[in-house]
């Protein structure tokens, strides 16, 4: 089954809800429930969910991430391997000294560091679009890593792809425990991950997918959203739901955000609708500089009443530099109900208020040309995840141009309607 579900619409009420019916309504057993997310926050919410609703029963349902599980399933089956998993904090040390030794003239920030894991990452999955430098760091990098009995997380799912293919008694033994699997943010599995639940499910083909492929936003890191979008392909008899009531935005909110998405085509096509009433609105703004902007988002900040939460979304840290620094500085960043992140750290949650700021041709999109579609199609979803995540008030925030600084709203806003 394929859940396709709108920002908003409860998919993981929806997920909670079929693991309790398959254990109280269908007699599975708990143990033979696999489900999958993408962060430890997720797993762990889902979790608690289940057992509030459960009343504690059905504990031994396995709720975990693709890093969790997986490394679980390495342990286990590769009793005699002395691999760990290597930290993120090990291997930035350790991209660092690779770095240092190659490039000596090279002065390597934390952010370039963590800019390079990414394409190592991308590499190691199967995309060639990555610097010449990062090709040749890969080897010595890994040398360096599996020296130490480390591997990665894009190492640990080749061994355990090879591990299903090359052993049908070990293949067959997972099978038989997770008889029944659900992933939850499908639209963010990459082709290796897929190939490995593909294995695991087979041949009973339960696997539960849920996702938003209007909310795929991680193609720099290898995530495919064709994957989900020929999930049918892929299992023949699919039976395909929609979740398309959005209970967490305002009318006024919603219904542009899904005129902007409508201008993506490579997508389920689905009719999306809001229950909320149309109290909320799309506050836009225009400033002459980024000064501007960021004392006008302060502002408004201080007068946030305490019961409200609110969120500061940029595309990228760079972009939110300033504004975030006015926050700070302000002090304003001590107060709990105050987020400030990219869009992409804001996938997932909600708050009373969004401020997207820097709403600009070239930041957002960010280097996505007319002629790359899929690359525009992707920085569109990214925006429309920023929009999604405010209930009651939007505030959008762009600077304009002068003759020496040719800024432009982004292309987004018109597509919102604005």
């Amino acid at each position: 089954m394929l859940v396709i579900a709108g920002p908003g619409s409860g998919k993981t009420t929806v997920a909670i809800h079929r693991i309790y019916n398959l254990i109280s309504c269908c007699g599975v057993h708990p143990e033979n429930i696999l489900a999958i997310s993408f962060t430890n926050a997720a797993a762990d919410e889902m979790r608690d969910r289940f057992l509030r609703l459960s009343k504690g029963r059905g504990s031994e349902v396995t709720f975990g991430t693709f890093h969790s599980v997986f490394y679980m399933l390495l342990r286990r089956y590769l009793k005699g391997s002395e691999l760990e998993l290597i930290s993120h904090g090990e291997s930035l040390n350790l991209l660092k000294q690779t770095v240092q030794n190659l490039y000596p003239d090279l002065m390597a920030s934390n952010d370039y560091l963590e800019l390079m894991l990414t394409e190592i990452s991308r590499y190691k999955n199967g995309m060639s679009n990555v610097s010449r430098r990062v090709k040749e760091l890969i080897p010595v990098y890994d040398k360096a890593m599996h020296g130490k009995g480390r591997i990665d997380f894009d190492d640990m799912l080749v061994i355990i792809y090879k591990l299903l293919k090359n052993d049908k008694n070990i293949l067959n033994e997972i099978r038989d425990a997770y008889r029944y699997i659900m992933v939850d943010e499908f639209q963010d599995i990459n082709r290796i991950q897929f190939a490995i639940v593909r294995l695991m499910s087979d041949p009973r083909s339960n696997l539960f997918a849920v996702g938003d492929d209007d909310q795929s936003i991680y193609g720099f890191r290898g995530s495919d959203p064709g994957i989900m979008l020929s999930f049918g392909k892929y299992y023949r008899h699919t039976h395909m739901v929609s979740l398309t009531v959005n209970y967490r935005s305002q009318r006024d909110i919603a219904e542009p955000s899904f005129r902007l998405i409508g201008y993506n085509k490579k997508r389920y096509k689905k009719e999306l609708k809001s229950v909320r009433p149309s109290a909320g609105r799309i506050d836009l703004r225009e400033f002459d500089d980024r000064e501007k902007e960021a004392e006008c988002l302060k502002s408004m900040l201080e007068c946030l009443p305490e019961d409200k939460s609110a969120a500061v979304l940029y595309r990228t840290h760079r972009a939110g530099s300033r504004a975030v620094y006015g926050i700070k500085r302000a002090g304003l960043d001590k107060r709990k109900n105050i987020a400030m992140m990219t869009f992409h750290g804001s996938k997932g949650l909600e708050f009373d208020e969004v401020f997207i700021i820097e709403a600009n041709e070239g930041i957002t999109p960010m280097g996505a040309s007319d002629n790359d579609r899929d690359a525009l199609e992707e920085e569109r979803r990214m925006f429309y995840v920023a929009v999604t995540r405010s209930k009651n008030m939007l505030h959008i925030f762009y600077t304009k141009g002068n003759y020496n600084n040719k800024n432009k709203r982004s292309r987004f806003i018109k597509e919102l309607g604005l």
